[in-house]
């Protein structure tokens, strides 16, 4: 990646297949929010909150 052309996204689509996008054209085109989280976050119980809430 060009030093210059800013940040690169990286991530799975719904069929797995990894895609590489310039951040500022997979923030307007891509639905984060409906693709799977990249790691668990840990519950810890007994407690009211957690990382990431």
């Amino acid at each position: 990646m060009d030093g210059r052309a800013g940040f690169e996204a990286v991530f799975l689509d719904p069929v797995g297949q990894e895609v590489r996008q310039r951040w500022e054209d997979a923030c307007v085109a891509v639905a984060f929010e409906d693709l799977a989280p990249v790691s668990a976050f840990p519950v810890v119980p007994g407690r009211r909150w957690g990382p990431g809430l």
